[in-house]
């Protein structure tokens, strides 16, 4: 399959996202730099006017509505500028995925790289999704109170609100539309750049998954005999140990890619990990001690995205230990005991090698699978607990 029909079926979504970000390697840089300073203009401002909003009306509560939404334009701009520091890598995983598919397989394996690229496009859909209808929240929950004029007026004009807390150091009630326009195009470019730099950090996994798969099917099918009609074995004990080597080819290959995965997305994971614990500590407090209205619903939308956010991060680790496993399981099958001794021997290397298999860690510290998604939520409600009993 060629890079375009790839990026057709597959990647379509994720490398639109990708391009508006800026961070397509092969985009012209024209359009790159273009994209990036728009972006980084709008949420550098936004940015400031949280600090602001902070640093003129200090209190804990002023502290404690910025935060959530600091910690998500922050980590916005450490997820742009991680691919965009790291280009020429990240151009490097491009290319292999074009030159893995490229290459003449058999069919099965062929289907196994197939599923896995299917649920790369899946989980992009159910994320991008996801993300739409939250912005569509944010964005619109401000409007209410105008729509409710509308339709059932008082004596008095209902309270304007704001997508996210912000100082302007304008007339807030001039220029509302103004504020509300910068403020929605900061949602807006948060949605941009968390589904290009997570969608596609989902599908680089995916396919370090499908190689690690088509690894372990090669070793567990290496040492299938075929039989002629004499009964006489057809491979040669060179072939057999021919098609392991080939195998352990592929569960090489399949390990350097996860590497430059693991080298792209070192710090990227450990940042974004730090941020959503906190935001999701603050956003429990704010909804913990909030009314049934409009910025009640707000703030629960953004505690979904931030779940959401680090799910989807955390279970890709998950899946890289599951195909791990079925490697291991794929090499007991094989009939490795019907092979020449030296053959034999590659397989107890291997089966060794897979007892400490390469794992995707958030700065080496904390490594990603479902466990630690567990434990991020665990120790966030811990900090919500404390931050209550400070109250």
């Amino acid at each position: 399959m060629d890079a375009a029909t790839l990026e057709k079926r597959y990647l379509k979504v994720t490398k639109r996202f990708v391009k508006l970000s800026g961070i397509w390697p092969t985009e012209t840089k024209f359009f790159k730099y273009l994209a990036r300073f728009i972006i980084n203009l709008i949420v550098v401002t936004a940015v400031v006017t949280q600090t602001a909003n902070v640093v003129c009306f200090y209190s804990m509560d002023t502290l404690v509505d910025d935060m959530p939404f600091m910690m998500a334009l922050i980590a916005l701009l450490s997820k742009q500028w991680t691919y965009v520091v790291k280009e020429k890598k990240f151009k490097l995983l491009l290319d292999g995925i074009y030159e893995d598919w490229a290459i003449n397989r058999s069919k099965e394996e062929l289907n196994i790289m197939t599923t896995y690229a299917i649920r790369g496009a899946f989980f992009t859909f159910f994320y991008v999704g996801n993300a739409y209808f939250c912005v569509f929240v944010f964005i619109n929950l401000p409007h209410i109170p105008r729509i409710l004029d509308k339709i059932t007026p008082q004596n008095e004009t209902r309270h304007r609100l704001f997508i996210y807390p912000a100082y302007y150091a304008i007339d807030e009630e001039k220029y509302y539309y103004a504020i509300m326009a910068h403020m929605s195009l900061a949602i807006i470019s948060a949605l941009v750049v968390y589904s290009a730099c997570d969608t596609m950090y989902m599908f680089l996994v995916q396919h370090a998954c499908s190689l690690m798969a088509v690894s372990g099917y090669r070793f567990k099918h290496a040492i299938n005999f075929s039989i002629d009609e004499k009964s006489k074995n057809v491979d040669t004990p060179n072939e057999i140990h021919r098609k392991v080597c080939y195998a352990i080819q592929g569960h090489e290959r399949a390990n350097l890619y996860l590497k430059e995965i693991e080298d792209i997305h070192f710090h990227y994971l450990l940042i974004s990990m730090i941020l959503v614990m906190i935001g999701v500590s603050v956003t429990l407090f704010k909804i913990s001690a909030m009314k049934m209205n409009t910025d009640f619903y707000k703030y629960c939308s953004f505690l979904i995205v931030q779940l959401m956010h680090i799910f989807f991060l955390s279970i890709q680790g998950q899946f890289l230990a599951n195909v791990n496993d079925e490697i291991y399981d794929n090499i007991y099958e094989a009939m490795w005991y019907n092979a020449p001794v030296k053959t034999q021997a590659l397989y107890l290397f291997v089966l060794r090698k897979a007892l400490t298999p390469l794992e995707l860690t958030a700065g080496g510290f904390v490594t990603m699978n479902l466990q630690s998604f567990a434990d991020v939520i665990k120790t966030s409600v811990s900090y919500f607990t404390v931050l209550k009993s400070m109250q």
